[in-house]
C-alpha cells in the first residue's frame, strides 16, 4: 500500500464522517475546481440538478486519481420570480409580508438542498455554500453592474418584453412555457414602387399605426413598399435571410418582440411606436384599423390558424410589451473584445453540434429587469425631480443635477445574470481583490447551454480575460417515458431525496452515470433503477466471492493486497460491501485514466480472478452462481476495455479466453441465456484480420459503452 501510494505522490483520507474523500498532495499541483450554481431554494433538489451535481462529483474524482487537489464549489442560487410564487403559493395569509413570506421559504428549502446533496455522497466544499441574497455577493454583483455601466454595455433603453399580466413580471424566452393557441391572421394587400400587389400577413394589423417593416423571401425583386395608411410613406424591407425567427411573408414593428428590434436598432429605424393606442385597448384599436384598411382596399381576409405561443408559469399568455429596462449590449462587448466563440472545452459533440449554429441566437440585447419583487436590486437611483439615473455603489444624498431626492429602483435583475457573475467570481471571496482564477470543469444541462454559457462566456472574456472553464459538460435532459422533462409540477419526477430514501445513494448515482442519451435526451424511469439495482446485487455477489470467502482458506490463492488497493483507488472504499468493485467495473471509464485501464484489468484478471476459479475447480466448488457471476464481470470488463484501447481488449480477451470461458458449454447448454452469447460478435471480429476488423460495422454493445455518457465521450475525443 505504502509504496502504491508514495508512488502517485498522494494519499486518500477519510472525510470525519467517512463518506467522501479528499487528496492529499506533496507537490502541490493545480488544483482541480469544479462549479455547480446552486439550485433555487423553492423546493426539494430534484433529478436534473441532481445529475449536474454527479457530473461535476465524477470529474472531481478522476482528478483526484491523477494527484490533483480537486474541490468542488457551490455558487450563488438563482432566487429568482418562481420562489415568489411558492412563496404566494405556501403562504396564503396576508399577514405576511411578501418579502418576508420569500425569506421563510428560502431558509426553510436551503439546508435542505444541501443535505441532499451530502445524503448523494458528493464531495462538493457545503462550508462555502453561498447564496444571491448574501451581502458579500450582492456586493460583488453591484460592482460588476456599475462597472458595466460606466463602460456602456449597460444602458437604460425601451425594450419589448415577454410581460405575464397576472403575475406583474418579465418572463425570458427560455423559461415560457410553449403552447398553442387559435389566432387570425390579417391579409393586407400592399402596393411595391411598380404599383404591384404584395399580399402580406400580420397577427397585428394596428402596427400599421407604428412603423412597421416586412420579411421577404430573398428571390424577391420587390426593392420597395408604400405604407397604404401614410401616403408617400414606404415599409422597410428585411430579407428572411438575415433573420432566424421572423416569418417571411409577414408584417412587424419595432416593439412586436425582441428579434424584430434588434432588427430596426441595427438599421437606424425608430424603435418607439407612435401607435396612441394602450395595451388596454389593443382589440379595439385593431378593428379600427381594420376599418381603415377596407377603405383603401388593402384589407383581403382573416384566416384562423392554431400557432405556438408561450405562456408563463401560471399559465397566462405573455405580451408584449414595451418597457424602460437595464439592457446589457452583448453585440458590442462581442465586437470590442474581437472574440469568436471556442467550443472545442464542449462535451460532448452532440451538444457542440446543436448550439454552433445558435450562437448568434443569444448574442443581442440582454434585459436585465425582471419586475419581481425578490432579488438583487440594481445600483441604480432615480431623481424624484429630474428623473436622472444615478449608477453607483456609493451613498448619495441628493441627486448630482438637481439636488432632488433619491430614489433606489424597485426592480431587481435577472437571476441569471446574479449567478453568473458568480460562477466568474468564484474565487474572490472579499469584493474583488483576490486572484482571479479559471474553473477547471461546470456541467449544465442542455436546455439552459445556450442562455448560460454563451452569455457568460462573454462576460468572462470582458470581466477576467479568459474563458470561464477549461471544460464544459452538456448534460442530456431528463424526460419521460412520454419525451416530457421531468419536473415535479407535472407529476412525473419526484424529488431527490425521495429517491435516495427508496433507492440508496449507489443505486440512484449508477442509474444516473449509465443513462444513455438519445437526441440530447434520456428517459429516466424506474427500469434504470432496477438494472443498477439488479448490478449492484450482482457486484457485491462477486465481492462476497473474492474478498470475504469462508471457503478460500488457502490464503496464497487469496487476493493480493496490492490489488485491493488499486481497486479501492477507484473510487471504492473496502469497508463499502457494494461498493468495492462497483466503480472499478461499471465506472472504470469514469474513475481511472486511460493508460491505466489495460493495466488495471489485467491485474484484476490475473491477480484475482483466474486464482480464484483455480482454487475453486481444484476445490470441486465451482458452482453455477459463481462462474456465471465471474463470466459477466469479465465480459463487461473487456467490453468496457474495447471502447477506449480495441487492440488490448481483443488482446486481453484471447489471453483470459481459455480459463475464464472453458467450462461455459458443459454449465450452460441448457441456460437460456448462455453466458457466451454477447461474445458471438467478439468471436467474429477475432476471426477476421485486422484491416476487416477497421472496417467492421461497430457491435451494438460498444455503441453503448461509447455512447454512455458524456464523460465516456469525453475521454475518447481527449
Amino acid at each position: 500500500m505504502t509504496n502504491l501510494l508514495q508512488k502517485n505522490k498522494y494519499e486518500y483520507k477519510r472525510h470525519a464522517e467517512g463518506t467522501r474523500l479528499h487528496a492529499s498532495i506533496d507537490l502541490k499541483p493545480t488544483p482541480h475546481v469544479g462549479l455547480m450554481a446552486t439550485p433555487n431554494a423553492n423546493g426539494e433538489l430534484h433529478l436534473g440538478h441532481t445529475f449536474v451535481a454527479l457530473s461535476e462529483d465524477v470529474w472531481a474524482r478522476l482528478n483526484q486519481l491523477n494527484g490533483k487537489d480537486s474541490r468542488l464549489i457551490t455558487g450563488a442560487d438563482h432566487g429568482g420570480h418562481s420562489l415568489v410564487m411558492v412563496a404566494k403559493k405556501e403562504y396564503k395569509s396576508n399577514q405576511i409580508m411578501l418579502l418576508d413570506k420569500c425569506k421563510l421559504v428560502f431558509n426553510f428549502y436551503k439546508p435542505r438542498l444541501f443535505e441532499t446533496l451530502e445524503n448523494l455522497r458528493t464531495q462538493f466544499v457545503l462550508e462555502n455554500q453561498r447564496s444571491s441574497i448574501d451581502l458579500s455577493h450582492q456586493e460583488i454583483v453591484a460592482d460588476t453592474f456599475v462597472d458595466l455601466f460606466e463602460q456602456e454595455y449597460i444602458t437604460r433603453t425601451r425594450i419589448p418584453i415577454n410581460w405575464c399580466p397576472l403575475c406583474e413580471t418579465i418572463i425570458s424566452q427560455v423559461e415560457a412555457k410553449p403552447s398553442y393557441t387559435r389566432i387570425h391572421r390579417y391579409i393586407i394587400r400592399l402596393k411595391t414602387e411598380l404599383n404591384e400587389d404584395l399580399l402580406i400577413y400580420s397577427e397585428e394589423p394596428e402596427m400599421l399605426k407604428g412603423y412597421p417593416f416586412a420579411v421577404l423571401p430573398d428571390e424577391t425583386s420587390v426593392n420597395r413598399i408604400m405604407h397604404p395608411l401614410k401616403p408617400g410613406e414606404y415599409i422597410p424591407i428585411v430579407k428572411a435571410s438575415e433573420v432566424s425567427k421572423l416569418q417571411p411573408g409577414f408584417l412587424y414593428w419595432p416593439e412586436s418582440n425582441l428579434e424584430a428590434y434588434q432588427i430596426a436598432k441595427r438599421n437606424n429605424w425608430p424603435t418607439v411606436s407612435t401607435n396612441l393606442y394602450s395595451l388596454e385597448d389593443r382589440l379595439n384599436a385593431r378593428d379600427e384599423v381594420v376599418e381603415e384598411l377596407i377603405l383603401v382596399d388593402a384589407y383581403v381576409q382573416t384566416e384562423a390558424e392554431n400557432i405556438r405561443i408561450h405562456r408563463c408559469h401560471c399559465d397566462t399568455k405573455l405580451e408584449t410589451l414595451p418597457l424602460e429596462q437595464w439592457v446589457l449590449n452583448l453585440v458590442k462587448i462581442r465586437q470590442d473584445l474581437n472574440i469568436d466563440f471556442d467550443i472545442s472545452p464542449v462535451v460532448p459533440t452532440f451538444a457542440q453540434e446543436e448550439w454552433l449554429p445558435k450562437v448568434e441566437n443569444y448574442i443581442g440585447d440582454w434585459t436585465l429587469s425582471r419586475q419581481s419583487e425578490w432579488g438583487v436590486h440594481p445600483p441604480a437611483y432615480q431623481c424624484k425631480s429630474c428623473g436622472k439615473w444615478h449608477v453607483t455603489t456609493k451613498k448619495l444624498s441628493s441627486c448630482s443635477h438637481c439636488q432632488g431626492e433619491l430614489e433606489q429602483d424597485h426592480d431587481v435583475m435577472d437571476v441569471w445574470f446574479i449567478s453568473n457573475v458568480g460562477k466568474i467570481t468564484w474565487g474572490q471571496d472579499e469584493r474583488r481583490n483576490s486572484e482571479k482564477e479559471i474553473l477547471s470543469s461546470i456541467s449544465l444541462g442542455s436546455d439552459t447551454f445556450g442562455l448560460a454559457m454563451i452569455r457568460t462566456e462573454l462576460l468572462s472574456q470582458l470581466l477576467t480575460g479568459r474563458s470561464l472553464a477549461e471544460r464544459v459538460v452538456v448534460l442530456p435532459i431528463l424526460v419521460d417515458e412520454w419525451g416530457r422533462k421531468l419536473s415535479k409540477s407535472l407529476g412525473n419526477a419526484k424529488p431527490t431525496q425521495d429517491y435516495l430514501n427508496q433507492w440508496g445513494a449507489d443505486i440512484l448515482r449508477l442509474a444516473l452515470l449509465r443513462a444513455r442519451p438519445w437526441n440530447g435526451k434520456v428517459t429516466f424511469g424506474e427500469h434504470l433503477f432496477i438494472k443498477s439495482r439488479n448490478l449492484l446485487q450482482k457486484v457485491k455477489a462477486i465481492k462476497d466471492f473474492i474478498l470475504v470467502s469462508d471457503d478460500c482458506t488457502d490464503k496464497t490463492m487469496q487476493p493480493d493486497a496490492t490489488d485491493l488497493i488499486l481497486l479501492d483507488s477507484l473510487g471504492c472504499e473496502i469497508s463499502d460491501a457494494e461498493a468495492i468493485l462497483y466503480d472499478a467495473v461499471k465506472n472504470a471509464n469514469f474513475f481511472i485514466a486511460i493508460e491505466r485501464i489495460e493495466e488495471v484489468t489485467r491485474k484484476v484478471f490475473s491477480n484475482i480472478m483466474v486464482p480464484y476459479l483455480r482454487w475453486k475447480r481444484e476445490q470441486g466448488k465451482l458452482s453455477y452462481k459463481t462462474l456465471r457471476s465471474f463470466q459477466a464481470l469479465y465480459l463487461d470488463w473487456v467490453k468496457i476495455l474495447w471502447a477506449f484501447i480495441p487492440d488490448a481488449a481483443l488482446t486481453i480477451y484471447e489471453e483470459f479466453e481459455e480459463e475464464l470461458l472453458r467450462d461455459s458449454k458443459r454449465m450452460y447448454v441448457s441456460s437460456e441465456h448462455p453466458i457466451n452469447l454477447d461474445f458471438r460478435v467478439i468471436n467474429q471480429v477475432l476471426n477476421k484480420s485486422r484491416d476487416e476488423r477497421e472496417l467492421q460495422v461497430v457491435p451494438s454493445w460498444k455503441k453503448e459503452y461509447t455512447q454512455l455518457n458524456p464523460f465516456v465521450e469525453y475521454m475518447m475525443w481527449k
